[in-house]
């Protein structure tokens, strides 16, 4: 019997099993809420992104989509003569002068882009703020669900976020024993131009992007 090869199929066994336990515990703990951006837990399904902060008192989601940008969609070709520059790129780094070389670049890079947009955040307020304990923030990392779980006066209190990619929909489900049930107020806001109106069980926002926006840094060239 080969005794090494005996030795190695057990460590491979071992780190195998080891590397399993793991990947089933993969979950982000906080024991506080996310008092900056930095702090926030985040999920998204490819095309839509939520930022979660996890507050007791007012609970502040961030949601982005992907197709929110400024300006409009553009296919034309902006710089048809582009090639025309690199062999002038080129000379200037071979010459190690890369600040030049860095200001020809731009003759090949076409107009800047458009920027990407904030979508806005929703609110969740809470009547009741007081008597808040045991709280716990969490982000589970192999089912990809964000929740924070705590007590709200003597009553279990739990919230659970996802993100998911066959219904293209962010979902959140808040759940208590208390039999009172849960009392909160829902806002929406957004840091570009809109409106915002409640029907029902639907809040609707209707809004728009600025047309046109260069980024702090665009000097004109």
């Amino acid at each position: 019997m080969n005794h090494n090869r005996h030795i190695t199929f057990l460590i491979i066994a071992v780190l195998l099993t080891t590397a399993s336990a793991l990947s089933r515990n993969l979950t982000l703990h906080y024991d506080k809420p996310a008092e900056f951006f930095e702090e926030a837990l985040v999920i998204g399904n490819g095309t839509l992104g939520a930022t979660i902060y996890g507050g007791t008192s007012s609970d502040q989601i961030s949601i982005n989509d992907i197709t929110l940008w400024s300006g409009e969609p553009e296919n034309g070709v902006t710089t048809p003569d582009a090639y025309k520059a690199l062999p002038e790129i080129r000379s200037l780094l071979d010459s190690a002068k890369y600040r030049e070389a860095d200001m020809a670049n731009r003759k090949i890079q076409g107009h800047y882009s458009q920027n990407y947009q904030p979508l806005g955040r929703l609110l969740i307020q809470y009547d009741n703020t007081k008597d808040i304990s045991g709280y716990k923030r969490t982000l589970d990392l192999n089912e990809a669900v964000a929740a924070t779980r705590y007590t709200r006066a003597g009553y279990s209190f739990s919230t659970e976020y996802l993100a998911s990619a066959p219904d293209s929909v962010i979902a959140i489900k808040i759940t208590t024993d208390n039999p009172d049930g849960i009392k909160a107020r829902l806002y929406f806001d957004s840091l570009l131009p809109h409106s915002t109106q409640a029907h029902e069980n639907t809040i609707e926002a209707e809004g728009y992007a600025a047309y046109q926006s260069y980024p702090n840094y665009y000097d004109g060239l």
